[in-house]
């Protein structure tokens, strides 16, 4: 079908005879039924005469042909099926290859000549054995050997195009070397995949680097921040640059500065790392390079494995959203009735256990600066106002301890501030931060009477808090928070503290709903310091009596057998740029590009090469356009009023 409709006479083909083809996902590798084998042999034959007829078959004729052909398959002995059928299925898997073509084709039309020439390329790689069977199923059947050569209908092709080939494979490379120019990157490295889902202000990609080899030997994800007016130099975005300890003035983006004083603490694996940083004063944008974690993030991770979790469809209009939001009050309702039944699938304990400890850590460490009894002297506090499980980043399993998962690292330090002991800072200020239904009471405006005094770690506490219980529930934050304004969720319960639900308190132990509890409580002064939540941590897996084998497994090496048991019965979101790999064996070529860039020639290689990004906190070149051609402001609809 794929030679005579598409290759060799795609227009002379009848689109009605469309329907006698079987069904494409048959295999050669498959024992299908004699109805099936019979109908692959029918439509094959009728391709065959349609072709050389060049004329399309009344419906008599057609009946005729079908009949005579199937009373000739039925003829056929065994061993001779044998040996045909799968040249057959080949023909058959052919043709749905060279949709798969024809798709990219279509979607990427702006391109033609590029497409046509991988399309040919691919071909050529792939699907020359096929084109043989062909030709020998042919001959046998009819004496003759069939005039068709796929060589030559590439190499046709190829040579038409040549001279646009080459100004192509030119202007991929020009792209690629702007872009790298622009992030401050080495020939080595390849981007930019779009990483996750952009912020208000960030958006982010994943840069890859490569060896001469082709081999993926790095991966960095480049979160770019672009400021409206308002907040450019702004004291809400800004911080002391602690390089110019003598200067007041705040020159310094917070999240660099937060990242900063976070990255060279002992226990910050626990924190995704920025490796770099720069920015652009003409743009209102600065710019970080972060650590790579390869397993996404807790929000994915949850909905991964729970797919049943429903979503609140899109509309305009008053009318039509308050349709929208009764529909979503009735699916969120049984969605919670299908929890209470425990038809769903949990989360294992133990990696919840992991994800507490590791964010607990990093919790002590935006407090104080160290996980030691004594904190450091010159330390300003970190209030994350931002804590979810989307702001979780699962990385490579630590070598110290739960080497059976994936670490939980905190990130996205996007609205995070620093208070100073020193400073008088205004409560109000900073209130109404973070994202609804996963904010502390004293973050809402006038939720907390009378509200705190100044910003403390419990409000970083109470966000540790909802993230665990997020765990457990497997969702992002309590949509029956009494002093949240949004969607509830159907239940007829509402509560001014997260409340796990009776099937939660049954399936997780005592120890862990507890700590939940108490780091959720509703008053600030009422939950537990991160040193007290670590020793709670640590106190359950050291209880061989009630810890269900999580300090086993904590404990446990990475080639223990306990490890290995319980990594092959633990699903994660695989990762999609494995380091050692081949990197065109595994993705796409990045947005913009049409090829995959070629690795570096080992002379482009220095045996010194700086971090990407060149000089750290230098000003970055102009930049007038992304990699899409598109201004950048233009593409996040900045808001610049006041």
């Amino acid at each position: 079908r794929s030679v005579l409709q598409r290759l060799y006479e795609p227009k002379k083909f009848p689109r009605k005879f469309k329907s006698f083809f079987p069904p494409e996902t048959a295999s050669s590798k498959q024992a299908l039924p004699m109805a099936e084998e019979s109908d692959a042999w029918v439509s094959f034959q009728l391709a065959v005469k349609i072709y050389e007829e060049k004329r399309e078959l009344t419906d008599q004729e057609l009946n005729r042909e079908t009949s005579q052909l199937r009373r000739q398959y039925e003829g056929l002995t065994p061993h001779y099926r044998r040996m045909i059928l799968p040249h057959i299925l080949s023909i058959h898997e052919l043709s749905s290859m060279r949709e798969e073509l024809d798709t990219e084709l279509a979607a990427s039309a702006e391109q033609p000549i590029s497409n046509r020439l991988v399309a040919s390329k691919r071909c050529l790689d792939n699907v020359n054995e096929q084109f043989q069977l062909y030709n020998r199923l042919f001959r046998e059947l009819h004496g003759v050997r069939y005039p068709f050569n796929i060589h030559d209908y590439v190499n046709s092709q190829v040579h038409s195009l040549s001279h646009d080939a080459k100004d192509m494979e030119q202007n991929i490379r020009q792209l690629a070397d702007d872009l790298r120019r622009e992030h401050g990157a080495s020939p080595s490295w390849v981007g930019a995949w779009k990483f996750a889902i952009d912020g208000s202000f960030g958006r982010t990609s994943l840069w890859v680097k490569q060896d001469s080899s082709g081999l993926i030997i790095d991966r960095c994800v480049i979160k770019d921040t672009v400021l409206p007016v308002n907040q450019w130099n702004s004291e809400l975005c800004f911080a002391k640059d602690p390089r110019y300890p003598e200067s007041e003035e705040r020159t310094l983006p917070t999240e660099v500065a937060v990242h900063a004083a976070l990255r060279s603490l002992e226990g910050s694996d626990t924190i995704i790392k920025m490796r770099n940083w720069r920015l652009t004063s003409e743009r209102r944008m600065y710019r970080l390079y972060l650590e790579f974690a390869p397993h996404g993030d807790l929000y994915q991770f949850m909905t991964w494995y729970n797919d049943e979790m429903p979503v609140r469809r899109e509309v305009s209009g008053e009318s039509e959203d308050e349709i929208a939001t009764l529909e979503y009050h009735d699916s969120l309702k049984a969605f919670h009735d299908l929890r209470e039944a425990n038809e769903l699938k949990w989360l294992p304990e133990p990696f919840i256990w992991a994800c507490f400890e590791s964010l607990a850590k990093a919790g002590l460490l935006m407090e104080q600066g160290s996980l030691d009894e004594n904190p450091l002297t010159k330390w300003d506090l970190i209030v994350h106002f931002d804590l979810k499980p989307s702001n979780v980043f699962l990385g490579v399993p630590s070598a110290k301890s739960f080497t059976c998962y994936p670490q939980a690292k905190l990130g996205d330090f996007g609205l995070a501030q620093l208070f100073s002991p020193k400073d008088d800072e205004d409560y109000e200020r900073y209130c109404d931060r973070g994202t609804v239904y996963c904010r502390a009471p004293e973050q809402v405006f006038r939720a907390l009477f009378g509200g705190p005094e100044k910003w403390t770690s419990a409000t970083n506490v109470w966000g540790i808090g909802i993230i665990i219980w997020g765990l457990m529930e497997l969702e992002e934050g309590d949509h029956r928070l009494v002093y949240e304004k949004g969607i509830r969720d159907g239940d007829s319960l509402s509560s001014s503290v997260p409340t796990l639900r009776p099937s939660t308190e049954q399936r997780y132990s005592k120890e862990l709903c507890d700590l939940v509890d108490a780091c959720t409580e509703y008053r600030p002064s009422d939950r537990p310091s991160f040193r007290a939540a670590l020793n709670g941590i640590h106190k359950h897996f050291q209880d061989t009596s009630t810890g269900r084998g999580v300090g086993a497994i904590r404990s446990s090496s990475k080639n223990d057998r306990l490890s290995f048991v319980v990594q092959r019965s633990f699903d994660v979101k695989k990762d999609g740029w494995p380091l050692g790999e081949k990197l065109n064996h595994w993705v796409a070529p990045p947005p913009g590009m049409y090829a995959m860039p070629s690795p570096p020639f080992p002379e482009d290689l220095s045996a010194e090469e700086e971090e990407i990004g060149g000089a750290e906190g230098t000003e970055l070149e102009p930049l007038h356009h992304d990699a899409s051609g598109e201004n950048a402001d233009e593409e996040m609809d900045i808001d610049d009023s006041p």
